[in-house]
């Protein structure tokens, strides 16, 4: 007999879970680069297109399909009775929704560790994977009434089930993906262009809750809460400084330090059987069982998983790619933002990391350096205000090259600059871009302009450094103009032309 009571309970349930999806979305979005926001967006919807299908063929029935210790059973496409594991009053399907929203989310958390830097394809690969295999089998274990459950494991609402799976997956990928370019200095040091955001500690006490939050007392969720934001900052710390695994958005820390740390707290302060009330040490050790043996099954899992795909369709997108956005090369899309200016961080890259080899569209040929980046001299009329010739050089340049322009222009003497995010293109008109199958006759990329008015430093020279930071071989790699500088005032002190460009003995 349905109760339409607790039926709507568990659709609301499964609607919230639901949700969060959108909330992954923008969460990652927001500790992300706006070049790669379309790239995240697309990922969290193929969540759910690939795992609502595959939990549906295959997943299912490994995690409810029967009672073994390891797997549930085949079930191809949900066909068995079930009737037996349905909560009171819950129609079967009810349930089914309410489990795929779950499978989903334990897939969509890795994708916040290995953002900006994964190829698309191989996303919704091992997003496929997990849904099929990994998180169904572990799941089994804890849900189902696999080994762990019948050893009186107790996770209720999945800091171990979904959010440890999840971390874990999390750990392995962005380990053996690598930092994203720029992320550390040659000196191993990190970024604060891509830090974290340490305000997630409140995230990080809700995972860490769900395992007990039937088991323990009003001052006990307090504890795990507190617990779980102190340790959360110390592990993005950890895992951002001292083991260098690059991960945007803190998703190791947040799902599977606190999934693992709220999992064993409930061991000790569950009410009915927690250490610290007297149920002595059982209850505790079969937590920390359960916590040590999904942690294995996933990073075996997952070792296997993410190097089959690294070795055979590939895993990283390439330095390019990364640079320039995987929204604008993996679906065509150079901003997400509709109708707003782009403006995307400009990432110190390592010079050997930058473009290692020339980019070229279609096989195009390597371009001669002044095809590249053209120089174009603009001359005024005027006469100048001191002796000593006055110059501005104007360089529009890709976002990547920047941090690297500036410091050959500060080794050269040049210690003045201002720059502007920009939008242009050149005679090319851009690189050819489609809007609903139809091509845009003119497509504006984000660029940098660098503008520099020199005295000491010949312009020859500020010209050819330049040139020589900003070649690939690829028509688009710049422009420079030179104009002639009538005047130059200091307000602060009234002095004009060479000497208004010196700076204070």
């Amino acid at each position: 007999m349905y109760s339409s009571v607790n039926t709507i309970w568990v659709l609301l349930g499964a609607a919230l879970v639901f949700f969060m999806q959108a909330g992954f979305a923008m969460c990652e979005a927001g500790f992300t680069r706006a070049k790669d926001t379309g790239n995240i967006l697309m990922k969290n919807l193929m969540d759910f297109c690939i795992g609502t299908p595959i939990f549906w063929l295959l997943g299912f029935g490994l995690m409810f399909g029967g009672a073994g210790a390891i797997i549930g059973g085949f079930d191809p496409f949900v066909r068995g009775d079930y009737s037996a594991i349905l909560p009171d009053g819950v129609p079967f399907f009810a349930f089914f929704l309410f489990q795929t929203v779950f499978c989903a989310t334990a897939a969509t958390i890795v994708s916040g560790a290995m953002a900006e830097r994964t190829k698309f394809i191989s996303y919704c690969i091992y997003s496929l994977m997990i849904s099929a295999l990994v998180y169904p089998i572990s799941g089994h274990w804890i849900w189902g009434g696999g080994w762990l459950s019948q050893l009186g494991f107790h996770d209720f609402a999945g800091s171990t089930a979904v959010h440890m799976v999840g971390g874990v997956a999390s750990l392995i990928g962005a380990k053996i993906l690598g930092p994203r370019i720029g992320k550390y200095d040659k000196d191993g040091k990190p970024r604060a262009i891509l830090g974290h955001n340490l305000s997630i500690a409140a995230l990080g006490g809700l995972v860490a809750i769900t395992a007990g939050c039937d088991m323990v007392s009003v001052a006990g969720a307090a504890i795990i809460g507190i617990c779980a934001g102190i340790v959360l900052p110390l592990a993005v710390e950890f895992f951002d400084k001292v083991a260098k695994i690059d991960d945007p958005v803190g998703a190791i820390s947040v799902h599977g330090v606190c999934g693992a740390m709220g999992t064993l707290l409930t061991g000790l302060l569950a009410v009915d059987g927690g250490l610290f009330y007297g149920g002595g040490v059982k209850f505790f050790l079969t937590q920390c069982l359960g916590v040590v043996s999904v942690i294995a099954w996933v990073a075996v899992a997952m070792l296997i998983i993410f190097n089959v795909i690294k070795h055979t369709v590939g895993l990283r997108a390439s330095a390019v790619e990364e640079l320039e956005g995987l929204g604008i090369h993996e679906h065509g899309l150079p901003t997400a933002y509709a109708d707003f200016s782009q403006s995307t961080s400009m990432t110190a890259v390592a010079k050997a990391n930058a473009y290692p080899e020339p980019v070229t569209e279609g096989g195009a040929r390597k371009v001669t350096p002044d095809e590249a980046v053209p120089v174009q001299v603009v001359s005024a009329p005027g006469v100048p205000a001191s002796d000593v010739k006055l110059s501005k050089v104007t360089i529009i340049c890709n976002q990547a090259k920047f941090e690297e322009l500036k410091n050959t222009m500060n080794e050269i003497g040049v210690t003045g600059m201002t720059v502007t995010q920009v939008l242009g293109c050149g005679i090319q008109k851009g690189k050819t871009e489609y809007y609903r199958g139809v091509p845009m006759t003119m497509n504006l990329l984000p660029k940098v302009q660098v503008d520099i008015v020199v005295s000491k430093v010949p312009v020859s020279q500020v010209v050819s450094a330049a040139k020589s930071v900003l070649y690939t071989g690829s028509i688009g790699d710049g422009k420079i103009f030179v104009y002639d500088v009538e005047d130059v005032v200091k307000v602060r002190t009234g002095e004009h032309g060479y000497d208004a460009l010196q700076g204070e003995e």
